[in-house]
């Protein structure tokens, strides 16, 4: 994958590795999935986004480059689960989690207090990440 990677790197203005990986059910982060992504970075990933748990999992930096374990389900089932969707602005690389629940086959955005409890959620699933009130997600400072 890796070397995939680094292909793209030199065909393409903005890289994301966009990879199936961790545990399924689990919002726990899959032990080596830092690491993966690290090396994923390194071979020129401007952005490593993970699907698979089905779950919000956190959000790591590994450098200036963000590692988004998992979002969620945006479309899955029928089942009532919070989930999220990864806005980028143009220009500068700035994220932005727009929190959500999917419920009897729909995703709707929430606001209100269900936004912040789910903003409240994702931000005690990430290390060394802040997540604004409007969602904006930048690297703590360490």
């Amino acid at each position: 994958y890796c070397e995939v990677i680094k292909q793209a790197e030199e065909e393409c203005d903005f890289n994301i590795a966009y990879v199936h990986w961790g545990a399924e059910g689990s919002h726990r982060i899959k032990e080596g999935l830092y690491e993966m992504g690290a090396a994923f970075i390194d071979s020129g990933a401007d952005i490593v986004i993970g699907a698979h748990a089905h779950l919000l999992q956190g959000i790591e930096f590994y450098g200036d480059v963000p590692i988004i374990y998992n979002l969620g389900n945006f479309l899955f089932n029928a089942k009532t689960m919070d989930t999220g969707i990864l806005v980028a602005s143009d220009g500068t690389p700035s994220y932005r989690f727009i929190p959500g629940i999917q419920k009897d086959c729909f995703v709707d955005t929430v606001s209100g207090a269900e936004k912040d409890r789910v903003l409240e959620f994702m931000r005690s699933l990430s290390k060394g990440v802040s997540i604004d009130a409007d969602g904006v997600i930048t690297k703590s400072a360490s």
